[in-house]
């Protein structure tokens, strides 16, 4: 089943899964809606398939930039992202 992501590209090729942070005017910063497509991500890759390897990638000039508020100076790195939930990364 295909899904179409907001802030990422999902691309399978046999074995390989490549995932795309698809955000460069934020330098592929971290939010929830970011957030919540590459844990669907990953919970598609633990379903039982083909898929052994996943690549992950980005668009611009950054792979990945910490969440922060808007308005806060430099030092305020904002809340902590969420986490991924319990033994996400666990073989299943």
């Amino acid at each position: 089943m295909s899904r179409t992501y907001k802030n990422l590209s999902f691309e399978e090729n046999g074995a390989v899964a490549k995932v795309t942070l698809t955000r460069p005017d934020i330098l592929n910063a971290m939010d929830d809606v970011t957030h919540d497509e590459f844990v669907d991500v990953i919970e598609r890759m633990r379903r039982p398939g083909d898929i052994r390897c996943l690549v992950m990638a980005s668009t611009g000039t950054a792979f990945l930039r910490r969440r922060r508020r808007r308005g806060g100076s430099s030092a305020d790195r904002g809340p902590r992202p969420p986490r991924f939930p319990p033994g996400i990364w666990r073989a299943g």
